[in-house]
């Protein structure tokens, strides 16, 4: 069964989820009353990331893409510390208990994806189905150690705090800025994937624009789970997992990827279905026409998590 897109791009609402920080925000494809679809982004990206993907999908459906915090128009965490996946995935939890949600599917790209992962086995009872968009676990290298991690992440988080104290925000062009969202990240976006984050992902600044997204997201997550937590972590998802694995992202994490599959087939007792699709890392919004049936078969005629 397949959408119809115009149906489904016609009942885009807007939310804002109060938080004790501020508000985390979102947009709502189809009314409420359907089954919920969680769908969380990737690093410095924001909700318009399913825009591509989610009008080829069903209508039966709710679908809530929100802004992570940092992120498009939600608030930024508290200043002073460093974000962690855990933080993360905590505060997807504040979305569910705000919608009420007591069974749902989550749906995640890239850290949006690490996330899920976490949450699907901090709340095993909640997610029925979990949808990867080319996403594997991370965890902490081997021989390194969280003595020397946390105080290196907490020199360059005060080495960043002082560079912002200093400088204002620079401003660009649109041109300039989609440019700087097409190209500035490890695959490419074309002109026009680029333009459908435009629009949450900056602020006018003046006769330019800057970017929205917390500068700390620059930093990178930090993974302070070992080896073998992520292993314990991932022996607690009970729920069917369709992964998707984009071809470039493949070859250019091979080594890990493997390494991951090996993981999954031993810690899942679930259902796992896998799909390798030709693409890069932002498949989903570049070319979602190449796994979308796939997709639709998975959240449609796989049995869920009792």
């Amino acid at each position: 069964m397949e959408a119809d897109p115009g149906q489904v791009k016609a009942t885009v609402t807007e939310v804002t989820i109060e938080v004790p920080w501020g508000h985390i925000s979102g947009k709502v494809w189809g009314p409420l009353t359907g089954s919920p679809v969680l769908c969380v982004h990737g690093t410095q990206d924001n909700a318009n990331s399913f825009d591509k993907l989610i009008p080829l999908l069903p209508t039966s459906f709710s679908y809530v893409a929100i802004d992570l915090p940092g992120c498009g128009r939600s608030s930024h965490f508290p200043p002073g510390f460093i974000f962690s996946i855990t933080e993360y995935c905590m505060s997807m939890n504040r979305v569910v208990n705000y919608f009420g949600w007591k069974k749902f599917i989550y749906m995640g790209h890239s850290l949006g994806g690490q996330i899920g992962y976490l949450y699907a086995a901090f709340y095993p009872q909640e997610v029925s189905k979990l949808v990867i968009l080319d996403a594997i676990m991370a965890h902490r290298r081997k021989g390194s150690h969280l003595a020397d991690l946390i105080p290196n992440q907490y020199t360059k988080l005060q080495a960043l705090e002082k560079k912002l104290l200093s400088n204002s925000p620079p401003s660009y062009s649109e041109d300039e800025a989609v440019m700087r969202l097409s190209e500035g990240r490890p695959f490419p976006l074309t002109r026009e994937a680029a333009k459908a984050l435009f629009s949450r992902g900056v602020v006018k600044n003046g006769d330019g624009y800057y970017f929205v997204y917390d500068q700390r997201m620059k930093l990178k997550i930090p993974f302070h789970y070992s080896k073998d937590e992520v292993l314990s972590v991932m022996r607690r998802i009970q729920c069917p997992l369709f992964l998707l694995r984009a071809s470039e992202t493949d070859k250019y994490l091979a080594h890990i990827t493997r390494d991951f599959e090996k993981l999954l087939k031993t810690s899942l007792r679930s259902k796992y279905n896998y799909l390798l699709v030709e693409g890069s890392h932002d498949v989903h919004l570049l070319h979602p026409e190449r796994f979308s049936k796939k997709l639709i078969d998975f959240l449609t005629r796989v049995q869920s998590a009792l």
